[in-house]
């Protein structure tokens, strides 16, 4: 933990979250940043294992994970799903498939752009034979407009919270969406903190309940 975050989690003014992937950290700080405005959210990545022994130890007061978590003291619940997708070019000849998968992108060059937590491991393992560019989201448009005709991830998530990313890439080289249909490409979610604390998540716990009809529980 960096000790920019150590020294506002010993304040009261900030919400310390944790989580295994950027996807629903994209979700979550717009509803945080609502529900307690008089708070500042400082939010970090890591492997779950790291996030349930960070909440523990209070270092976070609420963590996102790619498993629920079984234990009496913590609540815990469904918060969304994340589903992995590639931006092609139009042109590119996977753009007419319905659906393409990790063997179908073996050679190709594609982009990364931002840090990807626990599908880092997705990305190693099964796509070991796909080369990768990574380049940082603010990149110039100049460099953007270079980067323009090579594929890219996108996810249901990241199409919503990078709307103007995604329409510059569309504007240089139209371009088209696909799903990726292996097993691992799709991830749920879970949101848990501490039993003790749930006064303190009411707004987020009735969030759930009211989105998903599954508000954060102990098991």
């Amino acid at each position: 933990m960096t000790k920019t975050m150590q020294f506002y989690i010993r304040s009261a003014n900030a919400l310390a979250v944790g989580a295994c992937a950027p996807g629903p950290v994209w979700e979550i700080t717009p509803d945080l940043t609502r529900y307690y405005p008089e708070k500042t959210v400082m939010t970090q990545m890591h492997p779950t294992e790291m996030l349930i022994e960070g909440l523990r130890r209070r270092e976070f007061g609420l963590i996102i994970t790619d498993r629920p978590f079984g234990n009496p003291d913590i609540l815990c619940g469904f918060y969304c799903q994340e589903d992995l997708k590639i931006s092609l070019p139009e042109d590119h000849p996977l753009a007419e498939k319905a659906s393409v998968t990790c063997a179908d992108l073996e050679g190709e060059t594609m982009l990364l752009t931002v840090q990807l937590g626990i599908r880092q491991k997705f990305v190693d393992e099964k796509m070991q034979k796909t080369h990768f560019v990574v380049i940082p989201r603010d990149l110039p448009e100049e460099g953007l407009a270079k980067m323009a005709g090579f594929p890219s991830f996108v996810t249901n998530l990241s199409l919503i919270h990078f709307p103007a990313y995604q329409s510059y890439m569309e504007r240089q080289k139209r371009r088209v969406t696909v799903p990726l249909s292996d097993p691992d490409a799709s991830i749920r979610f879970y949101l848990c903190a501490r039993k003790e604390d749930q006064s303190l998540w009411a707004r987020v716990i009735g969030m759930l309940a009211e989105n998903n009809g599954e508000p954060l529980r102990t098991p």
